[in-house]
């Protein structure tokens, strides 16, 4: 990526997070997930509800209902964490019912907010685990960034995916434009999905799917750039079936037109010393 196009991305990219910052912020403060507002009519205005509480679905539900871009922060108390087996040192968001957990209005998610209310508890990553189901982002222009092991689906254009970590899959279908920048996850899906920039992440493998059949090829995708800071690691995920035969890839690319793959690590450890997966057995 050229390193002009690339400091504007981040120009713009700094300007929307100081935007969301500048519009209404609500700030979520328990794990569990309880709905005591009007899902209808609730906005940010009507929090909290009489529980004195503001769940992760309440916050959805009242930044959809306020128009412009406002922003989701995360103030837990340690003492309320959840599922510390699973996600030790984390703030853990946790429903078995996430129906609300669906932007349908500019919003910015943003995970570093916990971090600055507790500390840097979690050495190896960011401090907020959404757990359950994916967070589906569905208007254009929302924001996610700081949030660890969390499922994110993207569906409108100009999203951004920035500085997730753990086990975090990231899925961008039907819009465009998005910038996918300094993540690390497990997978990340781009399906039928155009003009995205995939830059300085570490993933253990990366799908571009389009569907020519239907008449949707994906294009212009670029994963990676001519510069250091572009690179992405993309180390590699399979199984061994019960021959014991490996099967898997670090980069697949299917029914696509003018993806650009440039300057990546694929198929190592990021130190580039070790192969990434045993059972990933073809790179691209």
């Amino acid at each position: 990526m050229n390193r002009n196009v690339r400091g504007t991305l981040a120009s713009v990219v700094t300007l929307a997070l100081a935007s969301g910052a500048a519009a209404d912020t609500v700030t979520v403060n328990v794990g569990t997930d309880p709905i005591d507002i009007d899902w209808s009519t609730a906005t940010i205005e009507d929090l909290p509800g009489p529980d004195g509480l503001i769940s992760f679905s309440e916050a959805m539900i009242a930044t959809n209902n306020t128009p412009g871009h406002d922003t989701i922060g995360f103030a837990i108390p340690e003492e309320g964490w959840l599922l510390q087996f699973l996600f030790p040192n984390r703030a853990v968001i946790w429903t078995t019912n996430s129906f609300f957990w669906r932007a349908s209005d500019q919003v910015t998610i943003d995970g570093t907010t916990q971090t600055a209310f507790t500390g840097d508890t979690n050495p190896d990553g960011a401090e907020v685990v959404i757990y359950g189901d994916d967070v589906y982002l569905n208007a254009d222009g929302c924001t996610v960034l700081g949030l660890d092991s969390s499922w994110l689906t993207f569906s409108g254009s100009n999203g951004v995916a920035r500085e997730n970590t753990g086990a975090t899959n990231l899925t961008f279908g039907g819009g465009s434009g998005a910038l996918i920048e300094e993540n690390t996850g497990s997978t990340l899906k781009i399906d039928r999905s155009n003009d995205n920039i995939v830059v300085g992440n570490t993933f253990e493998r990366v799908r571009v799917l389009g569907a020519v059949g239907l008449g949707q090829p994906v294009t212009d995708n670029r994963l990676g750039g001519p510069n250091p800071e572009d690179r992405n690691y993309f180390t590699g995920l399979g199984t061994w079936n019960s021959e014991g035969l490996p099967s898997g890839f670090s980069v697949q690319i299917f029914d696509s037109e003018g993806t650009i793959v440039e300057n990546n690590s694929i198929g190592t450890t990021p130190d580039g010393m070790a192969q990434g997966s045993l059972a990933a057995n073809m790179g691209i």
